[in-house]
């Protein structure tokens, strides 16, 4: 496969998986349900971790759909740097799921703690990660930019009628 194959393969995973994962930690969190919780943490592990190869692949695919015609390379810019903001938020993300799996094998009891910190970081991840993937999508899919659409729908110039 290659980086581009790989790129758009991989970066569905941070997307999908770090909303997965808070869902599953804030229900077991909510009942109370260590087993569930520390499913959720590992989902959160493995899709924070999972940016990594979707950044090291990016470069690359950068390279080579810039000499497509008709693409917008501002809109490659605008993607690339709102992916920027991810990645730190997503490893943290990932770190602080570790430390909560160690800390409830080891039973802390300060282990939940843990948890809400991964999630409150998870949740800036997630705001990351969904402007990242719409500014991604503004790349072969103009029609996404509600700014495009807006003349189409009235969200352009008010018409005035007569009265």
């Amino acid at each position: 496969m290659s980086d581009q194959q790989l790129h758009h393969l991989f970066n569905h995973l941070p997307s999908i998986g770090l909303i997965i994962g808070v869902m599953v930690m804030i229900v077991s969190l909510l009942f109370k349900k260590s087993q569930a919780l520390s499913a959720g943490a590992i989902i959160l592990l493995i899709s924070g971790l999972s940016v990594l190869p979707v950044n090291k692949t990016g470069e690359d695919t950068e390279e080579r759909i810039e000499q497509i015609a008709g693409v917008n390379e501002s809109a490659i810019k605008d993607h690339e740097e709102a992916a920027e903001q991810v990645l730190p938020f997503a490893i943290a993300s990932a770190v602080l799921a570790l430390f909560y799996l160690v800390a409830a094998w080891k039973g802390w009891k300060w282990s939940n703690t843990i948890a809400i910190a991964a999630l409150l970081v998870a949740g800036m991840a997630i705001y990351f990660v969904i402007e990242a993937s719409h500014r991604g999508g503004l790349i072969r899919h103009p029609e996404l930019d509600s700014a495009a659409i807006a003349p189409l729908v009235g969200g352009g110039e008010e018409n005035e009628e007569d009265d």
